[in-house]
C-alpha cells in the first residue's frame, strides 16, 4: 500500500518509510518496537505521517498527536476513536477498511451461489482481533441479511485442518481472514509465510474458498476475493493528505471507499 502512496504523491516533499511489521506482532512487541521509530519521526519533524494498520495507529498515533503531528491512517479495521483520548482525536484522519468484509461476503455469494452459513478463519494477530471486535462485537455469530457468519481463531496448521474437516461444505462458504501469524504446529512455533499457509489450506479443503485481499489470489489460494481497491484506497488517502497540507480540513474525519473490487486469478 505504501509504495503506491509514494508513487502517486505529487507534492515535492521528502519522504521516509519506516517498517514496523505490526501485523505479525503482539501489541506489546509492537509498542516496544515503535519506540525507536517514534524517536526518528520526532527528529524528522514531518508535516504529515501516514500510518497503515491498526497496531501502528494504536501505538504511534497517540504520542505523535501529542507532538502536534497530523496523521492520515489507512487500512484500519477497528474503531480508531478507541485508540486516542477524546481531546487528541482532532488531528487524526483516514480511510477505513472494515465495512468491506460484510460487503465482500454479500458480493461473493452473489457471484458463486448463495450459502446460508459463512465461516471466516482468523489468525491470532492484533489485526484479526480488531476486525473481530468490529464485526462481531464480542459475539461468536452474527446474522447479516440472510447470512449466519461465524468465525474461528486458528493458531497453527493442525487447528486449521481440524476446523476445515468439521465444515458442512454443502451449506457453508469458507472465507479467510488475516493469516500472518500461523505456526507450523503447537510445538513448532515458526511463523509461516501466508502463501505457504494458503497452499496447505488448499490441500485440506477440496473446494473453493474466498478472501478479502488480492494477495490471496494465487494458484493454490483463494479463487475469488472482494476487498479494497488499493488504487482507490491510496487516492482517498492522498486527497485527505493534500487538504491537510494545504490547511483545509477534510469534511469527514474518516471515510470508507464506496466500493471494493472483485479479484480473480488471471489465467
Amino acid at each position: 500500500m505504501f509504495p503506491l502512496l509514494i508513487k502517486n504523491f505529487k507534492l515535492n516533499y521528502k519522504k521516509k518509510i519506516f517498517y514496523l511489521d505490526s501485523k505479525k506482532k503482539t501489541l506489546k512487541k509492537t509498542m516496544l518496537d515503535s519506540i525507536p521509530i517514534l524517536e526518528k519521526i520526532i527528529e524528522i519533524n514531518p508535516k504529515l505521517v501516514f500510518l497503515s494498520d491498526d497496531n501502528a495507529l494504536r501505538t504511534l498515533g497517540p504520542p505523535l498527536v501529542q507532538y502536534g503531528v497530523k496523521i492520515v491512517s489507512l487500512g484500519i479495521n477497528g474503531n480508531p476513536r478507541t485508540y486516542f483520548n477524546a481531546n487528541d482525536f482532532f488531528s487524526v484522519y483516514g480511510v477505513l477498511e472494515r465495512p468491506l468484509f460484510v460487503r465482500g461476503i454479500v458480493e461473493i455469494n452473489r457471484i458463486v451461489g448463495y450459502r446460508h452459513n459463512i465461516l471466516i478463519l482468523f489468525d491470532d494477530s492484533e489485526t484479526s482481533k480488531s476486525i473481530i471486535e468490529s464485526i462481531f462485537q464480542n459475539k461468536t455469530t452474527k446474522e447479516i441479511l440472510k447470512f449466519r457468519i461465524k468465525y474461528q481463531i486458528v493458531r497453527n496448521l493442525n487447528e486449521i485442518k481440524m476446523k476445515i474437516n468439521s465444515i458442512d461444505k454443502k451449506n457453508t462458504h469458507l472465507f479467510l481472514g488475516p493469516l500472518h501469524t500461523i505456526k507450523r504446529s503447537a510445538k513448532n512455533l515458526d511463523v509461516m509465510n501466508y502463501q505457504e499457509v494458503l497452499g496447505k489450506i488448499s490441500s485440506y479443503y477440496k473446494s473453493h474458498y474466498y478472501s478479502f485481499w488480492k494477495d490471496y489470489i494465487i494458484p493454490n489460494g483463494a479463487k475469488i476475493s472482494y476487498g479494497v481497491d488499493l488504487v482507490d484506497h491510496s487516492s482517498i488517502s492522498l486527497d485527505i493528505a493534500y487538504k491537510i497540507i494545504n490547511n483545509t480540513a477534510p469534511k469527514l474525519r474518516f471515510v470508507t471507499p464506496e466500493n471494493g473490487r472483485i479479484f480473480k486469478l488471471d489465467k
